[in-house]
C-alpha cells in the first residue's frame, strides 16, 4: 500500500490541494457573510413592507370610517312640508304654514293628507277661536279652544283627525266661523313639529224672501221692490248665532248579565250559585249626578228561590263640595238608605260630565227589615244604623270603580257588624271597529262584598257580568 505524505508532496500536487483548500475556505467565508447581510436585508424588506401595509391599513380604516354613519347624536329632522289639501271631493291645494282658505258653506269636508316621518305620522287637532263652548250635542271646546267630543267613550279627549276627511258642519262650525287645523309631529310627553293653517267656512247662501207687491193707494200701480225691502236690505243675510255655551248634559244606560256565588251560611247550608241581570240608567251634569239601578237574580235549580234590588241615588255638588244621598229596597223587605258628604275633583264649569272625576264622602246609614241575628233563626223585624260610612267614586272614560264600607248594629246591639264592597267596571269603546258604533262600550264587572257580624264571619259575595254600556 502506497501511502502519500502530504507534508512532502511534489509542488505542482502541494499547489491543486492549496487551491481546492482556498475555493473551499473563500466560499465558506463568502456564505458566512452574505447570509446574514442577506437575512438583515429580507428581515428590513419586510419590516418596510408591513410598516408600508400598517399605513395603507390605517388609511383604509379611517376612509371606512368616514363612510360609517355617526352615532345617532344628532336631532332627528321632523320639518312638516307643504301640505296636500282637498277641499271637497275635487279641489286640491298646496297649502303652508299660516296659509288661509275659506270653505263653501256646502262643501265642508276637507282632508288634509298626513306626512310620515322618522316611524311618526302626522295627526291634526282643530281648535276653535272660543274656549269652554258648546259646539252641538257632540263637541265642545275646551279651556284652549280644541274641540272635544262631548259623548261616547271617547267624552272629554281632544278630537284627533288621523287618515281621513273632517266635516267642518259636523263639528258645529257655522257659517263664516273660522277654526285652525294644528298637523303635528308628538309622541305622548313631547311635542315635536306643528303647523297651523286657517280654515273659514262660508257664508250661507242668501234665500230671497218672496214679497207680495201691493198696488199703490195712491197710483194704483204695483210698488217698488226696494221699498219693500228698504235699502242695504238686498244681499244681507242674518249670521247664524250660537246657542247658549252650556255644556250639554250625559246619558249613560248599562245592561250587563251577572252570575256569582255565596258560600254557605251554616255547616248544613251549601254555596248558592246564581244568576240574572243588571240595568243602570245615570244622568249627569256639571254638578248633578243622578242614577237608578235594578238588580233581579235567581238561584240554581236545587233552590228555587230569587232576589231583587233596586238602587235610586242623587249626588249634588258645589263647587269641591258634595252632597249624596242613596236609598235601597229589596225584595225580602228591607229598605235602607245612606246620606254622606265630602269633596269632589275635578270641579267646576264640567263637573260631572268631564272625563275624570274623584270623589269621597262621609256619613250614616239606615235601615229595617226581617232579618235574623243567628243563621237559620226565625227571621224578626229589626232596625238597623250604620256608622262610619265611607264611600270613594272613581270615573274615567275607561274604567270606572267604587268602594264602600261601614259599621253597623241593630237596636239591641246584637250583630256588631261591619260591610266592605268593592265595584270595578271596564269599558271598551266600540267605535274603534265602526263609526256607526260611536256611544256604545262592550262593558265588563266584577264586584265583592265581604260581611262580618257575631255570628257571621268572612262571607263573601262574588259578581261578575258582562254587557253593553250606551253613552251620550
Amino acid at each position: 500500500m502506497k501511502v502519500i505524505d502530504y507534508f512532502n508532496l511534489p509542488q505542482k500536487e502541494e499547489s491543486n490541494l492549496e487551491k481546492k483548500i482556498k475555493k473551499a475556505a473563500s466560499l465558506a467565508l463568502v456564505s458566512s457573510l452574505v447570509f446574514p447581510a442577506s437575512m438583515g436585508l429580507l428581515n428590513q424588506n419586510a419590516y418596510a413592507n408591513s410598516k408600508e401595509t400598517g399605513k395603507q391599513e390605517q388609511k383604509i380604516s379611517k376612509e371606512e370610517q368616514k363612510k360609517k354613519p355617526g352615532v345617532s347624536t344628532q336631532k332627528k329632522d321632523y320639518t312638516i312640508y307643504t301640505l296636500d289639501v282637498w277641499v271637497g271631493e275635487d279641489e286640491h291645494l298646496r297649502l303652508k304654514h299660516g296659509d288661509s282658505i275659506e270653505v263653501p258653506f256646502d262643501k265642508t269636508t276637507i282632508y288634509i293628507k298626513p306626512q310620515s316621518k322618522n316611524g311618526l305620522i302626522t295627526e291634526t287637532m282643530l281648535k276653535h277661536s272660543e274656549k269652554n263652548i258648546n259646539l252641538n250635542d257632540k263637541y265642545h271646546t275646551d279651556n284652549k279652544g280644541y274641540i272635544m267630543h262631548s259623548t261616547g267613550p271617547l267624552s272629554g279627549q281632544r278630537v284627533i283627525i288621523r287618515n281621513e276627511r273632517f266635516d267642518l258642519a259636523e263639528y258645529g262650525i257655522m257659517s263664516e266661523e273660522e277654526i285652525l287645523a294644528e298637523p303635528t309631529y308628538e309622541t305622548k310627553t313631547k311635542l315635536l313639529q306643528t303647523v297651523q293653517i286657517k280654515i273659514r267656512r262660508g257664508p250661507e247662501p242668501i234665500k230671497e224672501p218672496e214679497i207680495k207687491e201691493w198696488p199703490s193707494r195712491l197710483t194704483g200701480k204695483e210698488g217698488d221692490k226696494g221699498e219693500k225691502t228698504g235699502k242695504g236690505q238686498k244681499g244681507r243675510h242674518s249670521k247664524e248665532v250660537r246657542k247658549g255655551t252650556k255644556i250639554s248634559s250625559v246619558y249613560e244606560i248599562k245592561a250587563l248579565f251577572i252570575g256569582g256565588s255565596e258560600p254557605p251560611v251554616t255547616k248544613c247550608d251549601i254555596e248558592k250559585n246564581f244568576s240574572g241581570f243588571l240595568v243602570q240608567g245615570a244622568y249627569y251634569q256639571p254638578n248633578l249626578r243622578a242614577w237608578a239601578t235594578i238588580m233581579n237574580i235567581g238561584y240554581d235549580r236545587r233552590l228555587k228561590d230569587d232576589f231583587t234590588q233596586g238602587t235610586v241615588g242623587v249626588d249634588l255638588a258645589l263647587g269641591p263640595l258634595v252632597g249624596e244621598v242613596e236609598g235601597i229596597i229589596t225584595s225580602n223587605s228591607y229598605k235602607g238608605g245612606f246620606a254622606s258628604g265630602g269633596l269632589r275633583f275635578p270641579f267646576g264649569k264640567k263637573g260631572y260630565t268631564s272625563p275624570v272625576f274623584v270623589q269621597a264622602t262621609y256619613g250614616v246609614g239606615f235601615g229595617e227589615g226581617n232579618r235574623s241575628d243567628h243563621p237559620g233563626d226565625e227571621p224578626v223585624h229589626q232596625h238597623i244604623k250604620e256608622t262610619n260610612f265611607i264611600s270613594v267614586h272613581v270615573k274615567s272614560p275607561f274604567i270606572e270603580g267604587h268602594y264602600s264600607q261601614s259599621t253597623y248594629d241593630n237596636d239591641l246591639k246584637t250583630l256588631n257588624g261591619s260591610r266592605n264592597s268593592l265595584g270595578l267596571t271596564v269599558m271598551l269603546p266600540l267605535s274603534k271597529i265602526s263609526k256607526n258604533l260611536e256611544g256604545l262600550s262592550l262593558t265588563g264587572y266584577y264586584g265583592t262584598s265581604t260581611i262580618n257580624e257575631a255570628c257571621l264571619k268572612d262571607f263573601e259575595i262574588e259578581r261578575y257580568g258582562v254587557g253593553i254600556t250606551f253613552r251620550k
